[in-house]
């Protein structure tokens, strides 16, 4: 291995101290090191076709094999649902693709579903209007009028005396 080079950082690899990860589709060397940070580095600025692809050749995609085994869980998770969003809606179906705006995670639901659970984050909401919770059986219109009444009801409501507690002047 004296004569193989990481194509990244150009540093002779050793295959004790740089654990080198060889790409059987490009035939393309790099060393784990500087693999795990270009992957990182292109997933954390959002740029999910540079992460996914060789450095070298930009043509072959690295795969989510190896890609999970170079990043945390928490970077995968973020690649997954940055694929997931450039994935075209299947002809002929009814699903369109829903994401949390709390944690990004993404899941196809069908268009007139009435609530969204979030597997990431836990959050139950409208499809529609991403209210929390969700509101079945009701339009967002008729939801935020409701809303509203309640709200104007409540401005309107005595304020109930505590025993014990005087009123402000």
């Amino acid at each position: 291995m004296d004569d193989l080079y990481c194509l990244i950082c150009y540093e002779p690899l050793d295959q004790e101290e740089m654990f080198p990860t060889f790409l059987k589709k490009c035939k393309h060397l790099f060393c784990r090191t500087c693999l795990k940070q270009y992957v990182s580095e292109n997933v954390s600025q959002g740029r999910i076709k540079l992460a996914s692809k060789c450095p070298q050749c930009l043509k072959k995609s690295l795969g989510n094999h190896l890609l999970k085994k170079l990043l945390s869980d928490q970077e995968y998770q973020r690649i997954l649902n940055l694929q997931l969003k450039q994935v075209a809606p299947v002809e002929n179906s009814d699903e369109v693709l829903k994401y949390c705006p709390s944690c990004d995670y993404g899941e196809f639901i069908h268009p007139k579903a009435e609530r969204f659970n979030c597997l990431i984050c836990n959050i139950k909401m409208c499809p529609s209007c991403n209210s929390q919770p969700p509101h079945p059986g009701m339009t967002c219109r008729e939801y935020r009028d409701y809303l509203a009444t309640q709200a104007e009801q409540e401005s309107k409501e005595p304020e109930v005396a505590i025993e014990g507690v005087k009123k402000c002047p």
